[in-house]
């Protein structure tokens, strides 16, 4: 399965939490940082994603906590495992808090330029970003020169990119059309 098709469904789970979590919204966060943190255990994370191990078994054992944790949570936790998409818990629940930062107008926000953005240079960036995705919470800044000029933005799964070295592929590759294109006889 190729990273696009990956991050499709890891959001769409992700959608789908969040829709469920609207009529209980502040418990489900809670119950889902506290899930988040239990499955970074190496001997949990291991039990759900072992496939020996019967999606009854691994079922039973997250319905034991229905006293702790919202039942909206468990079912959803059930359905992702019964779907074997177990391995893709944390990353589904790392979509969700983008989602609930986005419902909040708040965002993470990670640059990358050819060199390192000074403090204005990051400033004009976020202003031009506030009006669709309100307050920036957490901004990197990462350093890579092979984009040779510009730089690429990400917002959770959305790219902005308006690097060189991505501009100089697309016109090579309209070149390539174009050149193709070309009737010689």
């Amino acid at each position: 399965m190729n990273q696009r098709n990956l991050g499709y469904i890891i959001f769409n789970y992700a959608q789908v939490l969040f829709d469920l979590s609207q009529d209980n919204f502040d418990k489900i966060c809670s119950d889902v940082q506290v899930f988040t943190e239990a499955i970074k255990i190496d001997k949990v994370y291991s039990f759900l994603v072992n496939p020996v191990v019967s999606i009854n078994d691994k079922n039973a054992i997250i319905n034991s906590v229905n006293d702790v944790l919202e039942k909206v949570l468990l079912n959803f936790v059930c359905v992702v495992i019964e779907n074997k998409r177990a391995p893709l818990l944390l990353e589904i629940f790392k979509q969700f808090f983008i989602l609930v930062k986005q419902h909040q107008k708040k965002f993470d926000i990670e640059i990358t330029s050819s060199y390192l953005l000074s403090k204005k240079e990051i400033n004009e960036i976020i202003d031009v970003l506030k009006t669709k995705y309100g307050t920036a919470e957490n901004i990197v800044n990462n350093v890579d020169p092979e984009i040779l000029g510009g730089f690429i933005i990400r917002i959770g799964f959305n790219i902005i990119d308006v690097s060189l070295n991505s501009y100089l592929q697309n016109l090579s590759a309209a070149s390539k059309i174009a050149i193709c294109k070309i009737n010689i006889f």
